[in-house]
């Protein structure tokens, strides 16, 4: 049995997320992520669960990960109606997908995301990048229509439990309700928590959150709203004072 740093623990089996073998025991020096094995276990869950679109979950190289990086930033699941050949899976060894992959012109994320990095001031090569569910559909909508929608979410708990038991970032920066909620179950009450709520341009109510956590896998959770046509995070008047404020907070949570 491993111990997370949060105090809570798990049962860490040789089938894991580390690469267990008979000469190896669960210390704080444990063995690298077992990527095929994850590849495996993700494709598998794909497969029961329905979803027949394409998965992913890293956008960056492996050695990324191998680097221990401070920042994860997690969205919501991968859009669009297939997956594309020139695109990564299971990661992007290219490069930073935001930078190295042609999405279109309709995507919704992919062009405020570099932005929000430059903003705070860090550096998105050097990110872990990830969604909390790793499986495409068309929205978010269609997401929730999965008939093992509850079944899928608390795979994707255990998923990012283990996931971040082995990474510890500083930082994590999640966008949209679906990841921020997600985290709190996975990290449990934060120590302390920091909010805003806005309304955009558009009358949309938003919020800003940042959870802290004085022991754990990680330190450290920034909640952003979805950066969508409803939330334009970097150029609404009304939202750019408190994404500028909750950017600053996390370069200062980064460089400290």
């Amino acid at each position: 049995m491993t111990r997370l740093k949060n105090g809570s623990s798990r049962v860490l089996s040789c089938q894991g997320l580390l690469a267990c073998n008979n000469k190896t025991t669960a210390t704080s020096h444990s063995p690298p992520m077992n990527h095929t094995y994850l590849q495996q276990q993700i494709q598998l869950k794909y497969t029961e669960y329905g979803f027949d679109k394409g998965w992913r979950l890293w956008y960056h190289p492996i050695s990324v990960l191998e680097k221990s990086p401070q920042v994860l930033f997690l969205g919501i699941n991968p859009g669009g109606s297939a997956h594309n050949s020139n695109h990564g899976v299971y990661s992007q060894e290219g490069g930073c997908a935001y930078m190295v992959e042609q999405w279109g012109s309709n995507s919704q994320v992919k062009d405020p995301v570099p932005e929000l990095f430059k903003t705070a001031g860090l550096d998105i090569r050097t990110a872990a990048i990830s969604n909390f569910v790793p499986f495409r559909s068309e929205g978010e909508a269609k997401l929730k229509q999965n008939p093992h929608y509850k079944l899928m979410l608390s795979w994707c708990d255990n998923l990012w439990s283990d996931l971040l038991a082995e990474l510890s970032p500083k930082l994590i920066v999640s966008i949209g309700a679906l990841p921020r909620d997600g985290l709190r179950r996975v990290l449990g009450k934060p120590t302390s928590t920091k909010e805003d709520s806005a309304v955009s341009s558009s009358r949309s109510a938003c919020r800003f959150r940042i959870d802290s956590y004085r022991t754990g896998a990680v330190e450290t959770v920034l909640s952003l709203p979805y950066p969508n046509s409803r939330y334009r995070l970097l150029s609404d008047h009304l939202l750019l004072p408190y994404t500028h404020k909750y950017l600053q907070q996390a370069r200062s949570i980064v460089s400290s």
